[in-house]
């Protein structure tokens, strides 16, 4: 080939300009979330599919052009309380209500008249006493407690994570009305008594609250979305029972390239192919003066 004097230096011009040419686009962000509605009991597990073909055909958007994601699981640890509670302590107060006058009876084995100067079997006889009065009121709570952080554990691909559950709440409900429960006391001269009533109330205390888990989707993962378009992953109540509320998807993809040639390349960008011409042009027409000034 006849060397071009002022080749080099066109084409070298033209390199640099192809160097500054746009970039590559920036990766597509696209998400999609679904709504989940299932209680893991203690122990249980469930495996989910979720197919995002349709959403992506919506965005114009293919699974093969997945690169990285995130998926995020939500659920919410609720209270479990047993059917019956257990008592606490009594939380008494007695107050003096005041007295009342009590009669006791004897019996009386033999009697006599002074009269008659004889003498009878016997006779019941009566006898009052002031008895002391005292009210005694107790209060008792009935409880009711769920101390299990729940957790739920979330794997995709060969990645897994875990939440637990850490809200720790408490209430109660109001005191009901006073049950008579009966008095104690003597039952003869100079005694007190202490008439006892009782009220309940429930008192609630539970470790529960939101469950979230958020995992990168791994090299395995990403494989089988991009294969598919199926993204599966399974959820575990390794400890306690907590609902499934919903799942968010948030993919990276990769722009999507539509334009091809006969065999199945890619076309060139249009700004390469314009400046390669221009690069070429110059070179030729460095090379067509450089000649008029030879023969000169």
């Amino acid at each position: 080939m006849k060397n071009i004097p002022g080749l080099p230096i066109a084409l070298a011009a033209a390199a640099g300009a192809i160097a500054v040419a746009p970039s590559a686009a920036a990766p597509i962000t696209l998400s999609q979330s679904f709504t989940l509605s299932s209680l893991l009991q203690p122990g249980g597990s469930a495996a989910l599919s979720f197919d995002i073909n349709s959403f992506l055909a919506s965005q114009g958007q293919q699974a093969s052009q997945v690169v990285g994601g995130q998926v995020s699981v939500f659920g919410f640890s609720e209270a479990s309380y047993g059917a019956a509670g257990t008592y606490g302590d009594y939380n008494t107060s007695t107050s003096y209500g005041g007295s009342h006058l009590a009669w006791y009876s004897y019996y009386v084995s033999s009697y006599c008249s002074w009269w008659s100067w004889s003498c009878s079997g016997g006779y019941t006889a009566y006898a009052s006493y002031n008895v002391n009065d005292y009210v005694r009121y107790a209060d008792r709570d009935l409880l009711y407690t769920d101390n299990v952080a729940d957790q739920m554990r979330v794997s995709v691909g060969q990645t897994s994570a875990t939440d637990t559950a850490s809200t720790v709440a408490s209430s109660s409900t109001p005191f009901g009305g006073y049950l008579y429960d009966g008095y104690a006391g003597c039952y003869d001269a100079s005694c007190s008594r202490t008439y006892m009533y009782h009220r309940e109330r429930n008192v609630y205390s539970s470790i529960s609250g939101a469950l979230d888990v958020s995992l990168a989707l791994d090299a395995l993962a990403l494989s089988d979305l991009s294969s598919d378009g199926i993204l599966d992953l399974r959820v575990d109540a390794p400890v306690g029972q907590f609902a499934l509320q919903s799942m968010r998807l948030d993919l990276q993809l990769a722009p999507l390239v539509v334009s091809t040639t006969p065999s199945g390349g890619t076309v060139p960008e249009p700004a390469m192919v314009g400046l390669t011409a221009v690069a070429l042009a110059a070179a030729v027409a460095a090379g067509r003066r450089r000649r008029a000034r030879q023969h000169v």
